[in-house]
C-alpha cells in the first residue's frame, strides 16, 4: 500500500520520485494501443492508468493472501497471529474475541481492491469512481460494496473503514428508487444484502470490540483524536447500528417502498425488532459517563467531529424533536448528517408508530433518556452556518 503511494485518491508524488502507482501507470500506458486510447481519451489519462495499476496490484495481493491461507491452513487461526506475547514468561495469550473462521491478516486485504480505495483524483470526476465508469457510477459503487462485503466474510479486521460499508449499500439502494419492476427486484436484493452485512458487522463488533474503552487518549498525545484508541471501539459504530436506519426518514408518512413484507408478510417489523435487539445488546448496558462528549469546535479528519461518519463521541445535550403536521417527527437537518441524539429520538418515535416490540422499545428509550436527559434541551442557536466555507452550508453543530 505504501509502495502504491498510500492513502486514497492522492498517489502522485509532485516533489520527488514516482510512486509505485505512477510507475505502474506509465508501464500500462506504453502497452496501450494509440487507436484505443484516442477513441476515448478520458478513460486513458494518467490517473485512469494509475487506477488500473492500483487495482491490479491489490487483486494480486488478495490472490497471494489466499494462497498463503490455503497452503498453510491459516483460515480460522487468527489467534496464532493476534494476541499478546509475554517475553518474560515466554507465553502467548491469543485474542479470543476474534471470529474463528477469519483470515489472519490485519493489514491491507480484500476491501483494498474496491474502487473506493483505488480511484485517483483528477479534478474532474467524482471521488470513489473509476475513470471508465463516470457514466456508470452504479458499477463502481457496486464493486466497492462487493469487496467490502467479502472483507466482512474473510476477515473483518480493524483496517476496514466500517462507515463506508453502510454508505455504499445506501447509495446502491438509492439508485433503485425508480418505480420499475427491475429496480424493485434489485432493491429487494440489495436490502437483503444490507441486512446480512449488518449481521456480520454486529458479530465482529460485539466479539472484537466489546470491552474496549470508548475514550482512551494516548498519554503522549492526549488531544490527538487519531491516536485515541477509542476510535476503534464500539463507540464508532453507534451511528451505524441505530435501528432508525431501517425505518425510513419521515414519521407519520406511509413508507413509499418497504419490500420486506413482499418477501414474507410481517418481515419489515421482524427485522426492525431484530435491529432494536442488536442495538440494545451492543449499547443499552453502557453508562453515559463511559462516552466521550463531542464539542462543536472539535475537528476530526478535517471535518466537524459531531457530524463525522467515523465519530466516536456523542452530543453533549439533547435537541428535542418536535411534531410537524406534514412530516410527523422530522429530524432537524435530515438523514445522515444528524447527531446521535436526533437519530435515536427519531427511531423511538418511528418504532412506536409502526408497532415495534414494546419491551425492546422501552430498553432503547430508557437508554436514550439516560444519555441525553429531556431537561437538557439545547434548541437555541440552531441551526448555524459553518464559518469559512464561502457558501451557505447549514450545520447541525452550533458554533460555540
Amino acid at each position: 500500500w505504501r509502495f502504491l503511494g498510500g492513502g486514497r485518491g492522492h498517489r502522485i508524488n509532485a516533489g520527488g520520485s514516482m510512486t509505485g502507482s505512477e510507475v505502474g501507470a506509465a508501464n500500462l500506458a506504453k502497452l496501450a494501443s494509440s487507436t484505443t486510447t484516442s477513441a476515448n481519451p478520458a478513460v486513458y489519462t494518467k490517473q485512469a492508468f494509475m487506477e488500473r495499476a492500483n487495482q491490479s496490484l491489490m487483486q494480486w495481493n488478495i490472490v497471494k493472501q489466499w494462497e498463503l491461507v490455503n497452503k498453510y491452513g491459516l483460515e480460522g487461526h487468527r489467534e496464532w497471529f493476534v494476541g499478546k506475547y509475554d517475553q518474560q514468561a515466554n507465553t502467548w495469550e491469543p485474542d479470543h474475541r476474534l471470529l474463528s473462521q477469519s483470515w489472519p491478516f490485519e493489514a491491507q486485504s480484500v476491501f483494498h481492491a474496491a474502487p473506493h480505495m483505488n480511484y485517483q483524483v483528477d479534478g474532474v470526476k467524482p471521488d470513489a469512481i473509476f475513470s471508465w465508469e463516470v457514466n456508470n457510477k452504479v458499477s463502481s459503487f457496486y464493486h466497492s460494496s462487493q469487496w467490502y462485503n467479502l472483507q466482512l466474510i474473510v476477515s473483518a479486521g480493524p483496517s476496514m473503514d466500517w462507515p463506508y460499508q453502510s454508505a455504499f449499500m445506501n447509495n446502491l439502494v438509492g439508485f433503485t428508487t425508480v418505480p420499475g419492476a427491475e429496480e424493485k427486484t434489485a432493491r429487494k436484493n440489495l436490502l437483503m444484502r444490507q441486512i446480512l452485512s449488518k449481521v456480520r458487522e454486529g458479530q465482529y463488533m460485539t466479539m472484537y470490540n466489546r470491552g474496549k474503552a470508548f475514550n482512551a487518549p494516548n498519554p503522549e498525545f492526549p488531544d490527538d483524536l487519531m491516536k485515541n484508541s477509542g476510535r476503534g471501539s464500539m463507540a464508532s459504530q453507534l451511528k451505524q447500528f441505530s435501528p432508525s436506519w431501517g425505518m425510513g426518514w419521515q414519521s407519520g408518512v406511509p413508507e413509499a417502498a418497504h419490500f420486506e413484507d413482499e418477501i414474507y408478510p410481517g418481515l419489515y417489523l421482524m427485522l426492525t425488532n431484530g435491529n432494536i435487539g442488536v442495538f440494545n445488546n451492543m449499547f443499552a448496558h453502557t453508562k453515559p459517563e463511559e462516552w466521550r462528549r463531542c464539542t462543536c469546535d472539535s475537528i476530526y479528519m478535517n471535518f466537524p467531529e459531531m457530524e463525522h461518519g467515523q465519530r466516536f463521541c456523542v452530543p453533549p445535550k439533547r435537541r428535542t424533536i418536535n411534531w410537524n403536521e406534514r412530516t410527523g417527527y422530522p429530524m432537524l437537518v435530515g438523514g445522515g448528517i444528524n447527531t446521535d441524539d436526533q437519530i435515536n429520538q427519531y427511531g423511538i418515535f418511528k418504532g412506536r408508530e409502526i408497532g415495534a416490540d414494546p419491551r425492546r422499545m422501552k430498553v432503547w428509550s430508557d437508554w436514550v433518556d439516560a444519555m441525553w436527559p429531556k431537561n437538557a434541551s439545547a434548541n437555541e442557536n440552531w441551526p448555524k452556518e459553518r464559518p469559512g466555507e464561502g457558501k451557505n452550508v447549514t450545520s447541525i453543530c452550533p458554533i460555540l
